[in-house]
């Protein structure tokens, strides 16, 4: 009965901070930095990421509604992004203090909180950064499913920030190192290149879909 009170009072108490959140990064409103056109334009130096995110919210507005709709969006992807965040740190064993949950929650969302926001911009940063915390969080997890979610949040975030390759070496220290630390479980060398062959794939996907991507838009190959 005492974990159901803790558990509802947890629920609450997120849903209540979620809905400050929300409406404090309604209230702020958009920001268009100079790079901004460019994304909204889907011009040709652009990865595909964002401009496709553009694109697919621009489908579903009109055109006054086109901007409250993409910065809810962008504000309830990062909330979403970090509340799975601080649930996959709380998972672990000898990590689930709920002040750690928000801890990791309130941190995670500081750029979004702390001005200028990140949600505010029409930026490819508001699509990367949520995809980051996704990224990490199934990363965290030992379950196949959150593992596969992960890998899914890489191969856009490659087409997003193509930078963020150098996540490659990150993930493995995690796979050799934190979780037999954190599980118990021995990562075989079966599974070591399982993954290291899927992350090559998606990368390899990934390049060639931002070539496909340009094809399809600006004609030719990038």
């Amino acid at each position: 009965m005492q974990m159901r009170i803790k558990k509802y009072n947890k629920s609450f108490l997120t849903a209540l901070f979620f809905l400050l959140y929300i409406i404090g990064g309604m209230f702020s409103g958009w920001h268009i930095a100079p790079d901004s056109p460019s994304y909204l334009n889907a011009e040709i130096h652009r990865s595909p990421g964002y401009p496709v995110f553009l694109m697919l919210i621009r489908a579903i507005t009109s055109e006054n509604t086109f901007f409250p709709v993409l910065l809810f969006a962008q504000y309830l992807f990062g909330f979403g992004a970090a509340l799975f965040l601080a649930k996959s740190v709380n998972s672990n064993p000898g990590l689930q203090h709920p002040a750690l949950f928000w801890g990791v929650l309130i941190l995670a969302l500081c750029p979004y909180m702390l001005s200028p926001h990140i949600g505010q911009f029409i930026l490819s940063e508001a699509l990367a950064y949520p995809l980051l915390l996704v990224f990490l969080a199934g990363c965290l997890r030992t379950k196949t499913f959150y593992i596969f979610l992960a890998g899914c949040a890489f191969f856009v975030l490659l087409l997003t920030r193509s930078q963020f390759i150098v996540l490659i070496p990150v993930t493995f220290i995690w796979l050799f190192r934190l979780r037999k630390k954190w599980t118990g479980k021995k990562t075989t060398l079966r599974i070591k290149a399982t993954f290291a062959t899927g992350f090559i794939l998606l990368v390899l996907l990934s390049f060639q879909s931002d070539k496909w991507y340009h094809k399809k838009m600006h004609g030719h190959f990038v």
